[in-house]
């Protein structure tokens, strides 16, 4: 870990609003430590993003990948207004490695909310990148230890070990939709 400070300035995804990054518009909000834009392979051409583009990613790293903050609603009805974050993957990431989606309300406390590897789609393991790796995946952004808090941050995080490497996660076509979650 480091004493640095990751600081945003722009619009927030407010409660029922939806929003894309497909890694094309230069306008796309997203901060990277390490993650680039390719086009060696994508969902949708001509980029994606990934965490080693054109060989596999090094030992004892982190690549994490910061998109653009959350707004919540809460609901008089006693809900949560929120997201469902839905993208297009292809993590050919060893199982020793941690690929995983991860929420806070404070960007010191993390919550995992889903946890990737090769091991997960059959077409990832044989460590081939081809166009008909790409999975649809989705997920419910809301940390419920810190549902308390205005705002949700999410990032993408790639943490390795010290010996196996592999291809690595790349992300393409990220959606944002509203959901309501009631208690």
């Amino acid at each position: 870990t480091s004493n640095s400070s990751l600081i945003y300035e722009g619009d927030l995804i407010g409660p029922g609003e939806t929003k894309s990054i497909n890694f094309e518009d230069k306008n796309d909000v997203y901060y990277s430590k390490q993650w680039l834009v390719t086009n060696e392979i994508a969902s949708s051409k001509p980029n994606s993003i990934a965490t080693s583009p054109n060989g596999d990613y090094k030992s004892k790293s982190e690549y994490t990948l910061y998109l653009q903050p959350n707004q919540l609603g809460i609901l008089t009805s006693g809900g949560v207004a929120t997201h469902t974050l839905s993208f297009d993957q292809i993590c050919m990431v060893n199982r020793l490695d941690s690929a995983v989606i991860e929420v806070s309300s404070d960007m010191k406390n993390w919550e995992v909310l889903n946890k990737y590897s090769s091991d997960d789609f059959a077409q990832w393991q044989d460590k081939d990148l081809k166009e008909e790796d790409w999975i649809n995946s989705s997920v419910n952004i809301l940390n419920i230890e810190f549902s308390v808090s205005e705002f949700e941050f999410v990032r993408m995080r790639l943490l390795t070990n010290s010996i196996l490497n592999d291809k690595g996660w790349y992300i393409d076509n990220i959606n944002w939709k509203p959901v309501t979650i009631s208690d």
